[in-house]
């Protein structure tokens, strides 16, 4: 068993840490010996967001190379299980195939990498994760707890080229107790004629791996509407198109809000940005809104 390093880290710690590397970095001063409370363990400071409530740092890690073996219990979810395959293989670049069983020993909300255990949660936590030279085990609360477990081990990943000319996966050996200290967290997006579907795509992907919640979804004149045309433009998302994006969302644990904006933000449009997504494609509808084309 790797010998533990001093007192875990913790969140708040770690942010004061940082305000003081900031604050020196701006008057142009030496740092570095305000990293002190990893330079012990010989591990560079990891940037984990939203920064673990409770972290200890050991000595040495986990090397991953070729082929991975996870195993999930047989209650967990499809839809989760599918979401830790689909990212595993989009963070390794393909390098790492990952295999995945159902161990009837895992109960729900846990996981474990190689021939690792699940470790022991603390009362507070939602998710306990462990990284030791059996591999990674992680304990939760839920699917929730799960998935931020996952993430959390995503982004302790670190690449390295092999003389080969592949790559080899390390993980730092780190034992992680976490809970959200916000119930919720919130991204909002906005879906304009010129924004990209992908561009949505990577904000949802991205707050998912930060741990949000929720994210907004505004619709300024981009979804289809039956009730009239003109209430979107002609390049507007197909509800088949925003039900992809609400169940790729869904598929990452967040919780969609869609927002749709063709009355009460018509003024801004024609005032801020020359267009209103009803009268550009209608004239005719002037008599329906008032002269400064409020409502």
């Amino acid at each position: 068993m790797q010998q533990r390093v001093r007192n875990a880290t913790s969140r708040r710690h770690f942010l004061t840490r940082a305000a003081a590397m900031g604050a020196a970095l701006a008057a142009s001063q030496e740092p570095a010996s305000l990293w002190t409370f990893a330079a012990d363990t010989g591990i560079l400071p990891r940037s984990i967001h939203p920064f673990p409530n409770q972290i200890t740092w050991s000595t040495g890690a986990l090397f991953i190379r070729h082929k991975a073996a996870l195993a999930v219990s047989p209650d967990s979810d499809a839809g989760a299980v599918e979401m830790l395959r689909d990212t595993w293989q989009r963070f390794t670049l393909g390098a790492v195939e990952l295999t995945v069983t159902r161990d009837p020993a895992l109960r729900n909300g846990e996981f474990a990498l190689e021939r690792a255990r699940p470790p022991q949660r603390q009362s507070a936590a939602t998710y306990a994760l462990q990284v030791d030279t059996k591999g990674v085990g992680a304990s939760a609360t839920d699917v929730v707890g799960m998935r931020h477990a996952w993430f959390t081990l995503l982004q302790l990943l670190d690449a390295d080229d092999t003389a080969d000319g592949g790559l080899e996966f390390s993980v730092p050996h780190v034992a992680v107790q976490d809970w959200p200290v916000l119930t919720f967290r919130g991204l909002h997006v906005c879906v304009f004629h010129e924004t990209p579907p992908l561009m949505i795509e990577k904000a949802i992907r991205l707050a998912a791996f930060f741990k949000f919640t929720h994210v907004v979804l505004e619709f300024w004149g981009m979804l289809r509407l039956e009730a009239m045309k003109e209430l979107s433009w002609p390049e507007a998302w197909s509800k088949e198109q925003a039900g992809q994006m609400v169940s790729l969302a869904r598929s990452m644990g967040l919780e969609v809000i869609p927002m749709f904006n063709c009355w009460g933000h018509a003024p801004a449009s024609r005032i801020k940005h020359g267009r209103h997504v009803v009268l550009d494609q209608n004239a005719q509808l002037t008599p329906l809104f008032e002269p400064d084309g409020w409502t």
